[in-house]
């Protein structure tokens, strides 16, 4: 009781400060031309297979219903955020060749703010981009994004994406083993076992369509079995039409839809090299491409990706991470295939021994035990 007293009272005060509740009505002002022009305002010519969230109306986004260590986490983060500029992490982050305490923790409550609620983190996230001092991806020399009086412009010096990836990067270079799984684990926003139900498709909005090598997105329907990471999702009301309106349920098994790409296994072939070096070929089509099929069962590593705005919600498409264990691993059989050997030296493993190794590493980060 005395615990809950206590976070009432710093939530209640730093929100009546001011210092973070930027979005109290639910709605936010954005300068729309110069997202339209930047392609980040969410219209008809964007449209695809996104999800659709309401805005945080807290940045960070706290709340009172929060475990303790997880609004202390994002209090520490944003001030981070807010002080420490990306040059000064940059040369942080460089300056370690060991597995430190202060990289074990951050890790930790990385991990744990994620998959408390990945939604929620990815529109941090996102929040942070909006209101950092300089943010060259979508400024403009004749426009602000907020009115000249906006209080909040250029409140962070540093950027949530960006120190994220360098962070779970350099945990993957120092660590001494298992390493492609646990960046898999701490890069993921979510992993799932699921069973794919059903595939929709349309062309790419964002490339020139080119009939030798179509692009299409494709809007994957899948029935969750078991939530690994990620323990807030966006599932299909019971009896949808797919696709159709959904709405967030929490800690519940049912149905979503997330999206894919003919694309995904392009970093194989990329001229900076790959963290994996074979396909699957349970996800190959004829062509060469990338390519999910109904029927298949399968754990999928997913990220929020390709952020679109406007004043009431946040919009974004979620992906299978080709950085994360190469996409998704097929079950076949009740066997776990993983030709790139990332959980086991064999490149196949039971499903239950897949579980328990995902456990494992899990605790690794969260007992900070390596």
């Amino acid at each position: 009781m005395k615990k809950l007293i206590f976070l009432t009272a710093i939530l209640s005060f730093l929100i009546s400060a001011g210092v973070w509740a930027q979005n109290e009505s639910g709605s936010r002002y954005l300068n729309q031309p110069i997202f339209e022009k930047t392609k980040l305002w969410f219209n008809e010519s964007n449209s695809m297979y996104q999800s659709q969230f309401p805005i945080i109306r807290s940045i960070p986004p706290l709340s009172t219903g929060m475990p303790y260590e997880i609004m202390l986490s994002y209090i520490y983060l944003d001030s981070l955020l807010r002080f420490g500029t990306e040059h000064e992490t940059d040369i942080m982050l460089d300056s370690w060749n060991s597995l430190n305490d202060t990289m074990k923790y951050t890790c930790k409550f990385l991990y744990m703010m994620n998959d408390y609620n990945p939604i929620i983190f990815n529109q941090y996230i996102g929040e942070v981009d909006l209101h950092r001092e300089i943010d060259y991806s979508i400024r403009d020399s004749s426009y602000d994004r907020y009115d000249s009086g906006q209080k909040s412009y250029g409140v962070y010096k540093n950027s949530l994406l960006k120190l994220r990836y360098n962070l779970c990067e350099k945990f993957r270079e120092l660590v001494s083993s298992d390493n492609n799984a646990l960046f898999s684990l701490l890069h993921a926003d979510y992993i799932l076992k699921v069973h794919i139900t059903d595939i929709d498709s349309m062309r790419n909005k964002y490339s020139p369509f080119d009939e030798s090598t179509p692009d299409y997105r494709y809007n994957i329907l899948a029935r969750i079995d078991t939530i690994f990471k990620g323990q807030v999702v966006k599932l299909l009301p019971e009896n949808t039409i797919f696709p159709n309106l959904k709405k967030i349920i929490s800690n519940s098994v049912g149905y979503m839809n997330f999206t894919s790409s003919s694309f995904l296994y392009s970093s194989l072939w990329s001229s900076e090299g790959s963290m994996y070096q074979y396909p699957d070929t349970n996800f190959l089509r004829s062509d060469g491409l990338f390519y999910l099929k109904e029927g298949q069962d399968i754990i999928v590593f997913m990220q929020f990706g390709n952020q679109k705005f406007d004043c009431e919600y946040d919009y974004f498409e979620i992906f299978p991470c080709q950085s994360c264990s190469l996409n998704a691993l097929p079950i076949i059989d009740g066997n776990v295939h993983d030709v790139n050997r990332v959980w086991s030296e064999s490149g196949i493993l039971s499903y239950d021994e897949w579980v328990n190794k995902f456990n494992t590493l899990k605790m690794k980060i969260l007992n900070i035990s390596y």
